[in-house]
């Protein structure tokens, strides 16, 4: 994790908003997990210390990528070994996802 960004679980954040950066890509890797956004923001919501396993950098787009790697319990009763990419603006309130996919 950027050494700069202090980790805060995602359930104590007040009101968050959720922004996709990745657009059809997301969308599409979403409905192949047949996820909804109910269960994109669960799982999100989920995310903890733990699941963190590193952070990118990327010349072309200046700015830190965190990337996590949870296990998540669908409600179907699968389980999925996700790989979550996304990017928080400086306050934490608003999530950029860059990739969501297993």
């Amino acid at each position: 994790m950027h050494p700069n960004i202090l980790w805060t679980p995602f359930a104590d954040w007040p009101n968050p908003v959720m922004s996709s950066t990745g657009g059809k890509k997301i969308r599409r890797d979403v409905a192949e997990l047949r996820f909804n956004l109910d269960d994109v923001l669960d799982c999100l919501q989920k995310l903890q210390s733990h699941h963190f396993a590193h952070s990118i950098w990327y010349e072309s787009f200046p700015r830190w990528h965190d990337v996590y790697k949870p296990v998540y319990r669908a409600r179907d009763g699968r389980t999925i070994n996700l790989y979550i990419k996304l990017r928080l603006n400086r306050d934490c309130v608003v999530i950029q996802l860059c990739s969501f996919h297993d």
